[in-house]
């Protein structure tokens, strides 16, 4: 399974390159990243379950979670 390392700084610096998602997307997209990471957790399936998880909420679209998929884990097959 891969894993990655990534600081806060760099999830926001990602995520402020999507001009595409509202400030209140960005920001609930980063909470989860920084827990996956805080929690050592950072792996392609776990970000996907959170990713999918905010789309069934309805705070994601599913393009935009594709784009998140591609964007964190740009070498990965889903």
């Amino acid at each position: 399974m891969a894993h990655i390392d990534i600081t806060h700084d760099q999830i926001h610096s990602k995520l402020y390159g999507m001009s595409s998602l509202s400030e209140s997307t960005r920001s609930s997209v980063a909470d989860a990243i920084i827990h996956l990471s805080d929690a050592d957790d950072w792996y392609p399936e776990s970000f996907r379950r959170s990713l999918h998880s905010m789309q069934d909420r309805g705070t994601l679209s599913e393009q935009h979670r594709h784009d998140l998929e591609k964007l964190f884990f740009p070498g990965h097959s889903w």
